[in-house]
């Protein structure tokens, strides 16, 4: 079925110029690539190149997993008395291949291992106690789970009642209540100090097998790989460790299963994470959606070609049996969608059926979302039984969604984008359609239910060449937590259009650049299932899309995939201004020499390693921290000492402070807590307005529960006169009332800060961005000689000294000239209409009479002072 093309909302990634332009000269890559990098999280080059380098020796030790060594010990244990091991897994893809996983290495090591998938409809999810008693009944007496049991409370008493011992092994969310079992692996458990908490239920399997040392251990990773990408687990860190590893081994397998499936579906080397998720995973998923899984697990444990052809062929089958399953479902829904009364779909939509196969809802839900763009839930009608799948949109949290109709449920859960859920009757299917739409209405805006196109960069045509497209290859496996870059460009033509396709619902045009030279080649573009906007021939557009290399006939050649484009080219989508930026002085509001400072009373230190344990802190509500490495009194007023802090004062909740919600990123969950209490005004500060953009719009997308209390504050407007957050730029001069200030980046020079509390955020390698950000307003003598030859060959533009300095396009580029352009002015380098003037006989130019010149250089010089004194002595010093 051809989706629907829907025009989408952009959302640039807005480039931090300074830390993009600091990565890409410390790795030599292209500015573009280093954008990309710092929109992952990347901003050092050490993170830089630990990703791009991510292999093998990135895999941890296993043993640093709470539980590992008792599981270790106990199934080494069971090993030498000789008795059977049972493996309890999961019906989907990451649990059939944990299940694959386990018992490979388990029977490698000279194990009786056998294995036990429960059936979604009959048994449900997870462990149960009728197929506990069935398994005991046939002599195991030794289970090991994966990607299951660690909300299995009750299940694990009755194992303990029938002397069966149970070990442990999963990885989702634990509940307030862990099982009491002999050993218990899960990195998210809360008591688990290891450092990377998203491994799927088929990496903490991986995890065990490499502890118990089986032999060819990193030849499961053909397997894990599958788990990992089916999972949806994010592919940074050591997922994405794994997964580099995997795809390389899956394209040569030994296993025949993998090898039969691969044939039917039609994957061949090298293998991407999209021919795992898009081609692989479906099929294994399929069997247990539609029927019972066990036979995927055989599919990736035999050894034996034939059988292998026979249940790769029958995997396949499923997968059709459950398209064709999912496309009347998916026609029944949107007839019924279309059906109701705009108030009841207006925000929302609960859409029920009776008989709908319940394996395949979700994915249903799925379908909907794309064509809707709303919170969509879909309910499978038994009698008066009515279960189903949500699926949700950026900024409504589905889980929590659900908790505030909780009385209509027996049971549900789930996470930020999918639940699942059973009614407590199917008559409610009428009121929680009502509920869900007026609880939507509250926490979504009318913007929200446009789908958004996140955009990396905005890159003019003739920079797409086939060296960044490789640069950027070097970026994959893509999937969560990585996606595939997203460039666009604005200003391109149309040479060339028509549609393709056996039913004509795709384009492909031809584009050239605005700067594109005569004769130049126009770049191929295809857009798939979007005909229905085919622009005219000699169109002006602005288009995003992701650049591939495409080989024909021998020829290479760079080929734009398009994820959407614009009839005409609108303002520029940033909230950031060129007028904001040239508004901006970052050393506004700064003490004279000798100028007394207001400080806060309170100087909180959560600066790098700092932080983990002052949220630690904060989850003990009443309790107090020496935020300083040691007790202290709070300071008196003008005082420097860092003070120690009374924390029930900063969060109205230890619990939810420490949690934050969903927060994983510890910085984030620290402002949150900071904004919780009633009385709570924060004021955050960064090194620039566009890092003060990209500060507010991610605080907006990861925590949509303070988007309604939060203000960006750029240069040039008014200071926001409510909101119980406000992100603005050092050198916006705040008059408060705050209760705290946030330094998120290190200040330029001393300031005043209206607030109780003054926390310090930044991070070490924050000295470097700051000092580069600098230049922009304040530029440097290496920035001014660039902007000096300019000058001379006739190309003086903010364009120009972008492309010479080696930086990403935007509205800052305008400041860095401008500055530039004001430096020259005052030393009589430039006339008033920026012509170059020639100097008098004998007179030289002389920065140093540029006053300007001279404050960016003191303010260099404060820097260096801060770095090297520290908080709080530098709050003395300077």
């Amino acid at each position: 079925m051809a989706r629907p093309y829907r025009p989408k909302r952009w959302r640039p990634e807005l480039a931090d110029p300074a830390g993009c332009y600091l990565l890409s000269r410390a790795l030599s890559i292209s500015p573009v690539t280093a954008q990309v990098l710092v929109n992952r999280g990347l901003r050092t080059p050490e993170q830089a190149r630990e990703f791009l380098a991510a292999g093998r020796s990135q895999i941890l030790d296993p043993f640093r997993l709470k539980g590992m060594r008792e599981a270790v010990a106990l199934i080494r244990a069971r090993l030498a008395a000789g008795g059977p091991i049972l493996i309890y897994g999961d019906y989907d893809a990451d649990g059939v291949t944990a299940t694959a996983t386990m018992v490979t290495a388990l029977r490698a090591l000279g194990a009786q291992a056998d294995y036990y998938i429960p059936d979604r409809f009959t048994e449900g999810y997870g462990l149960n106690a009728d197929a506990l008693r069935a398994l005991r009944s046939r002599g195991h007496d030794f289970v090991v789970t994966v990607d299951t049991g660690v909300s299995a409370v009750a299940e694990a008493e009755l194992a303990r009642e029938l002397g069966m011992t149970l070990v442990v092994t999963d990885h989702h969310e634990p509940g307030p209540v862990l099982p009491d079992v002999p050993a218990l692996v899960n990195p998210r458990r809360p008591d688990c100090t290891y450092p990377f908490k998203g491994l799927a239920g088929a990496g903490v399997a991986f995890k065990l097998a490499l502890a118990l040392e089986a032999p060819n251990v990193w030849d499961l990773l053909d397997i894990v790989t599958l788990g990992t990408v089916a999972d949806l687990m994010p592919l940074v860190g050591e997922n994405r460790a794994i997964v580099r590893e995997g795809l390389s081994r899956l394209g040569a397998t030994h296993r025949p299963g993998l090898r039969a499936l691969m044939e039917v579906a039609g994957v061949r080397s090298p293998v991407t994470a999209g021919h795992v998720g898009f081609a692989l995973a479906p099929r294994i998923n399929a069997l247990g959606r539609m029927r019972v899984a066990t036979e995927a697990v055989e599919l990736l444990l035999t050894e034996d070609p034939v059988r292998a052809q026979e249940l790769a062929r029958r995997l396949d089958a499923e997968n059709r049996a459950r398209q064709e399953t999912e496309a009347a479902i998916l026609e029944e829904a949107l007839a019924q969608a279309a059906a109701l009364p705009p108030e009841e779909r207006e925000w929302a939509l609960v859409l029920a059926g009776e008989g709908w196969h319940h394996g395949v809802v979700g994915i249903c839900a799925s379908r909907v979302l794309e064509v809707y763009h709303r919170p969509t839930i879909l309910l499978s009608i038994d009698g008066d039984e009515a279960r189903g799948s949500a699926r949700s949109i950026p900024g409504f949290h589905i889980q929590r969604a659900l908790l505030q109709m909780s009385d209509l449920f027996t049971k549900f859960g789930g996470h930020a984008a999918a639940a699942g859920m059973s009614l407590r009757s199917a008559a409610l299917v009428g009121e929680l359609r009502r509920r869900l739409n007026r609880l939507a209405a509250e926490w979504l805006r009318p913007e929200d239910l446009v789908p958004e196109q996140r955009v990396d960069a905005f890159v003019p045509l003739e920079q797409v060449d086939e060296r960044l497209v490789q640069e950027l290859m070097a970026l994959e496996p893509y999937g969560i937590g990585n996606p595939a870059p997203v460039l666009a460009t604005d200003g391109v033509w149309v040479a060339d259009g028509r549609p393709i396709g056996r039913e004509q619902q795709h384009l492909k045009l031809m584009l050239s650049g605005e700067g594109s030279g005569p004769g130049s080649t126009p770049v191929e573009a295809v857009g798939w299932n979007m005909a229905a906007v085919m622009p005219q021939r000699g169109q002006r557009l602005a288009v995003a899309y992701q650049p591939e290399l495409n080989t024909y006939m021998g020829r290479t050649r760079v080929q734009l995939m398009l994820k959407d484009l614009k009839a005409a080219p609108g303002a520029s989508p940033l909230r950031l201004t060129e007028d904001h930026c040239l508004a901006w002085d970052p050393l506004a509001g700064a003490a004279a020499p000798g100028e007394a400072v207001r400080r806060p009373s309170q100087v909180i230190d959560a600066r790098d390693g700092r932080l983990s344990g002052v949220l630690a802190a904060m989850a003990s509500p009443g309790s107090e921290v020496a935020v300083s490495g040691e007790r202290a009194a709070p300071a008196s007023p003008g005082s420097e000492a860092v003070a120690s802090v009374e924390l029930a004062t900063v969060a109205s909740s230890g619990s939810e402070a420490a949690a934050a919600g969903d927060v994983d990123d510890p910085v984030l969950a620290y402002l949150s807590a900071l904004c919780r209490p009633a009385e709570a005004r924060v004021l955050v500060l960064t090194s620039s307005p566009w890092t003060a953009t990209a500060l507010a719009d991610r605080l907006e997308r990861e925590l949509p529960d303070l988007r309604r209390g939060l203000s960006l504050w750029l240069p040039g407007e008014p200071e926001p006169p409510g909101g119980r957050l406000v992100v603005a730029a050092h050198g916006q001069v705040p008059r408060g009332p705050y209760s705290d200030v946030v330094l998120y980046h290190p200040p330029y020079a001393p300031a005043s800060y209206p607030a109780e509390r003054l926390h310090l955020l930044w991070r070490e390698e924050d000295w470097a961005l700051a000092e580069e950000t600098l230049g922009w307003p304040y530029p440097d003598r290496d920035v001014l000689v660039h902007l000096y030859r300019l000058l001379r060959s006739g190309d003086a533009t903010p364009a120009g000294l972008a492309r010479r300095l080696g930086e990403i396009p935007g509205p800052w580029n305008r400041l860095r000239f401008a500055s530039g352009m004001a430096v020259f002015a005052e030393i009589g380098l430039v006339s008033g209409d920026g012509r170059l003037l020639a100097p008098a006989d004998g007179v030289r130019f002389d920065l140093e009479s540029s006053r300007r010149y001279r404050r960016g250089q003191t303010a260099r010089t404060t820097l260096a002072v801060q770095r090297t004194e520290g908080w709080p002595q530098a709050v003395r010093a300077i």
